[in-house]
């Protein structure tokens, strides 16, 4: 399990939202069986570590499950910062020799972070306007109907697929 859930420490830096994931992700593949709550909330404080650990320590006789753990280690530890999401997400730009699937996540993860209603279109302009110039050329040639369908056509086909 420690391979596939990492540590959360609970730095500023830290995204719980990801992790939180990665708990639910580790028990959806490893088929134990049992109520699949009981089991995120059982495991899950086993890895909180630093910061997180001592919040947990101090809140563990308040909280009795996953809804609550999930919603109380988001309230404190999510991003609170809204300018500095705003300026992640202005300043997003793939990076050289950075593949266009790892750009890809990390663009829609900033997305769901500044606007949760973002529309499609809204995400395919960011995508496309952020990639590499030789690759912007390709992406403004081709129609999306989705986020992911800006994916699969670039990525399939190999017209995304350069590295500087």
């Amino acid at each position: 399990m420690k391979d596939f859930v990492k540590p959360f420490n609970g730095n500023p830096n830290d995204d719980v939202i990801k992790w939180l994931k990665s708990i639910v992700h580790y028990f959806d593949i490893a088929q134990i069986s049992g109520d699949k709550e009981t089991l995120y909330f059982q495991y899950a404080p086993a890895f909180l570590k630093e910061y997180a650990y001592k919040w947990w320590a101090d809140q563990k006789h308040y909280i009795f499950s996953w809804s609550m753990f999930k919603q109380a280690v988001i309230t404190q530890f999510a991003e609170k910062n809204e300018y500095l999401i705003a300026q992640q997400f202005d300043q997003r730009k793939q990076q050289i020799n950075e593949p266009v699937i790892k750009y890809y996540y990390d663009v829609i993860d900033l997305c769901k972070k500044y606007d949760s209603d973002m529309t499609d279109k809204q995400k395919i302009r960011k995508l496309t306007n952020g990639l590499k110039l030789s690759l912007y050329q390709e992406a403004i040639k081709e129609t999306y109907s989705t986020p992911f369908d800006f994916l699969r056509k670039g990525t399939t086909t190999g017209k995304y697929s350069e590295v500087d």
